[in-house]
């Protein structure tokens, strides 16, 4: 499969740096959407990475980002949103947004884009059981990225469930 074009969702973010770098000495296209493009100002210097300004929150913006991509990588997460509870969910609002619903949203637009492949971050001891909302979000996510997008590759990061101790 010849990858030249990954839209990297959460990009701007600790692992995304990280990627960007070894992404950017293969010379792919890669489109970084951001809330704030002047926050993202570490990946203009990149030659081959366009940083656009849009909500991947917004389903439409999300389908004209995924068109023409072969590879969608989802690396979003946050730390904090725990508070609360959400349609009955056993996590809150701000992990229900991030880590299942909006991985749900992008596996769905991959999948009826055509995207060849779609790779999700998850998180070490993600379980619908788990101690913590985050780990318990991130198993739903999980879920619902199999379910959108069945040939999905969800990897599980340690460092993400050290950090990711409390509710």
């Amino acid at each position: 499969m010849t990858i030249e074009n990954i839209l990297l969702i959460g990009g701007s973010g600790f692992v995304g740096r990280h990627l960007m770098n070894a992404l950017a000495r293969r010379d792919v296209r890669v489109t970084v959407p951001v809330r704030r493009r002047e926050r993202a100002k570490h990946l203009l210097p990149f030659p081959t990475v366009d940083v656009v300004e849009a909500d991947v929150h917004d389903d439409a913006v999300l389908a004209r980002l995924v068109a023409g991509q072969d590879v969608v990588i989802n690396l979003v997460g946050v730390l904090k949103g725990g508070n609360g509870k959400t349609d009955g969910q056993p996590w809150g609002r701000g992990f229900d947004r991030a880590h299942v619903k909006l991985a749900g949203r992008v596996a769905q637009a991959a999948q009826a884009a055509g995207v060849k492949r779609l790779l999700h971050m998850s998180a070490l001891r993600a379980d619908a059981e788990a101690p913590s909302a985050y780990l318990r979000s991130k198993a739903a996510g999980e879920a619902a990225v199999r379910a959108a997008f069945p040939d999905a590759t969800v990897f599980r990061p340690r460092w993400s469930s050290a950090r990711a101790t409390g509710s």
